[in-house]
């Protein structure tokens, strides 16, 4: 054999070593970085995607900011006991009915423990016809009230009559 030979072989057996212990685990390393930084931009487009859903929410919540501020009203988080008399006496005044009285009492509801129930006797005089004016714009008020009952007892004097009513109405705790 010649020299030229020799070093050939020897040239080819350093190659497969350099390329098989220097060459080799580089580009493992290499193709692992690449399927991890594919890993992350698919990552990204769902994190895009997602924060794309949240503004597209953001948007929808807020062109129905007017619904939620009436379900607030319908169900407030927050309670305060003279709201609701001021807003039971505008209606009361409002609709030519005589303010006499009002008492409230807080409870539990019984089937759930995040809400509870505000029992109001409201006391008023006036004509029927104003009291079924009442009872419309009461109904339609947008706080909800439940009627629990009513009860009309005439007066002496005039064609007006003392009207007590009993209502329920809700708040979250």
């Amino acid at each position: 054999m010649s020299i030229r030979s020799i070093l050939t072989i020897i040239f080819i057996i350093v190659a497969v070593f350099v390329g098989y212990f220097l060459v080799w685990p580089e580009y493992q390393k290499t193709i692992a970085l690449q399927t991890e930084i594919e890993n992350v931009k698919m990552q990204i487009d769902q994190n895009e995607e997602y924060f794309n859903q949240l503004k597209k929410i953001d948007s929808q919540l807020e062109q129905n900011k007017y619904k939620l501020d009436i379900a607030n009203s319908v169900l407030p988080d927050e309670f305060y006991l003279p709201h609701l008399f001021y807003s039971l006496k505008k209606i009361t005044i409002d609709n030519n009915l005589e303010f006499q009285d009002i008492s409230a009492s807080i409870s539990s509801l019984e089937e759930s423990d995040r809400i509870n129930k505000i029992q109001v006797e409201l006391r008023v005089a006036g004509s029927y016809s104003d009291f079924k004016e009442f009872l419309y714009h009461l109904e339609h008020s947008t706080r909800l009230f439940s009627v629990n009952s009513i009860s009309i007892n005439p007066s002496l004097v005039g064609d007006s009559f003392s009207l007590s009513l009993s209502l329920t109405t809700f708040y979250y705790k």
